[in-house]
């Protein structure tokens, strides 16, 4: 196994050494741990939300401004 030299700040050792104590393990299991799961489920790319899917076609259509929000525009729908 390869040895390497890792800064952290004062706050993230701290809680590197409160669960290393918590479940019986050294703060180099840890660490493995935890890059083994960003390695695994950190290199997916982040979900996509609505509005970064419609956010171009934003004001490009004509119609009421308050159509989700006003109840006048639901009378009768679905008669």
């Amino acid at each position: 196994m390869k040895t390497i030299s890792l800064k952290l700040p004062e706050e993230m050792d701290a809680m590197l050494e409160a669960i290393a104590e918590e479940r019986g393990k050294t703060k180099s299991e840890i660490a493995r741990e935890a890059l083994v799961a960003f390695f695994e489920n950190g290199q997916k790319k982040p979900a996509v939300s609505a509005y970064d899917l419609a956010k171009d076609l934003i004001g490009k259509f004509r119609g009421p401004r308050d159509l989700s929000t006003s109840r006048k525009y639901m009378r009768g729908y679905g008669r």
